[in-house]
């Protein structure tokens, strides 16, 4: 897959499981909320890491991300929304 083509299939994964964990919100379903909104975060952030180059197997893609920012490979406008979704994907 392309960084591109990555970046939209992970972001598609990341929407289903926000969608999901919505649902398990409606249905008092702790747990599993937490699971899917943790999954949801996690490629979200996967999403950003795949315009760069391959994605690595983690599920705390926090300290790539910051790296990216570090190394100045997003626009000004970007860094705000990049530095958000590498602090959501640290908590």
């Amino acid at each position: 897959m392309t960084g591109n083509a990555d970046a939209q299939y992970r972001l598609k994964v990341a929407q289903g499981f926000l969608n999901e964990a919505r649902q398990d919100v409606d249905l008092h379903r702790w747990r599993s909320t937490v699971d899917n909104a943790q999954l949801a975060i996690e490629n979200a952030a996967k999403a950003v890491l795949s315009l760069a180059g391959p994605v690595g197997r983690s599920h705390n893609p926090a300290t790539q991300v910051r790296q990216m920012l570090h190394d100045k490979l997003f626009a000004a406008p970007q860094d705000e929304q990049v530095q958000r979704i590498a602090e959501l994907s640290e908590a």
